[in-house]
């Protein structure tokens, strides 16, 4: 956990996770607009994409993982190509 002092008022933040060997170099960028009491401390939780090209999820309490719909439509995709040939294959043979 990050603590950063900030002064009472209403801040940006912005967050995203720096990876220098992966394309692209920032992924799961998130904003927020967090409103500081003075000695009130704000938590805030980020959660990096699952797909990396998503936007993350940052806010109070527990985030969600973004990206999760794509990265399960990517995997499905091989194995329905898969199964239809298969089934392609049995049609043929059996004709």
């Amino acid at each position: 956990m990050n603590q950063i002092p900030l002064a009472p008022g209403r801040h940006h933040v912005h967050v995203h996770v720096h990876v220098p060997y992966f394309f692209p170099a920032s992924c799961g960028p998130a904003d927020a607009v967090v409103d500081v009491a003075p000695g009130q401390p704000v938590s805030l939780q980020h959660k990096a994409p699952v797909w990396s090209f998503s936007a993350g999820s940052l806010g109070p309490g527990e985030q969600k993982y973004n990206g999760v719909g794509i990265v399960v439509a990517v995997m499905a995709v091989p194995f329905v190509m898969l199964f239809l040939l298969l089934l392609l294959m049995l049609i043929i043979a059996a004709a």
